[in-house]
């Protein structure tokens, strides 16, 4: 449980110093201070999946939890002339998803279910002109190379693909969770894997959440550093 505990533990603190950095001073500011307890949230609810025993729910929410991550990133380490613009390009690409995924259903829909469709692609369009002339997100790979430097202690886009299963679940994944022995055929419902294991890679999402939190606010990560090492799988 001490990973469980340190990832409390540094959530309780960057708490307790968000009142002290006092009111959001531009729209990077909200953003943190929003991201914050969803990570959090996120975060103890991938632990409290794994403290049940359960791998792939818990791993679905932990591919959600790097993406939502990364993009924060990538708009934490804009220079102060871009970060509002890496904000609306975020913005602009979920809005172009959305639009896309309604299209894609409306057909199904018959009477004022359609009409309820209808309306949600006219919103999104009227939400996507307001920010016109802004360039939907770069590719994943060029986030990528922009967030994480090349010497970065962290294989972050293995991380990021290797729970891409859990959200989209195929075939693949389902024989994962079938296993034989003799003539008995077991249906597990799960993966195998070690629960420890996906438990330091969400002390790791969070560790990674803090370690640009606070240098973009210029706070001291050694203790939170020296934490996480301390919790480094030794093999």
């Amino acid at each position: 449980m001490e990973i469980d505990k340190t990832i409390n533990k540094w959530f309780g603190e960057i708490e307790g110093r968000s009142k002290q950095l006092g009111l959001p001073k531009n729209n990077i500011d909200r953003m943190i201070l929003g991201s914050i307890p969803i990570i959090d949230n996120y975060s103890n609810s991938v632990l409290m999946i794994l403290n049940d025993g359960s791998r792939l729910p818990a791993m679905a929410l932990l591919r959600v939890l790097a993406e939502f991550i990364l993009k924060l990133i990538y708009c934490l380490k804009a220079d102060d002339s871009s970060v509002d613009k890496r904000i609306e390009s975020w913005e602009k690409t979920s809005l172009i998803q959305r639009g896309k995924y309604y299209k894609d259903i409306i057909d199904i829909y018959h009477g004022c279910n359609r009409k309820n469709v209808h309306e949600w692609i006219d919103e999104t369009e009227s939400e996507l002109a307001k920010i016109e002339g802004v360039d939907a997100l770069p590719s994943v790979a060029t986030i990528f190379e922009q967030v994480f430097e090349k010497d970065y202690p962290v294989d972050r886009a293995g991380m990021y693909l290797q729970y891409l299963g859990a959200v989209h679940i195929d075939l693949e994944v389902l024989a994962k969770t079938i296993s034989k022995s003799g003539t008995e055929i077991e249906y597990k419902g799960d993966v195998s894997c070690n629960i420890e294991d996906l438990k330091f890679e969400c002390l790791t999402h969070a560790y990674i959440f803090f370690r640009h939190l606070y240098e973009y606010y210029s706070l001291d990560l050694q203790k939170i550093e020296n934490e996480y090492k301390m919790l480094i799988p030794k093999n």
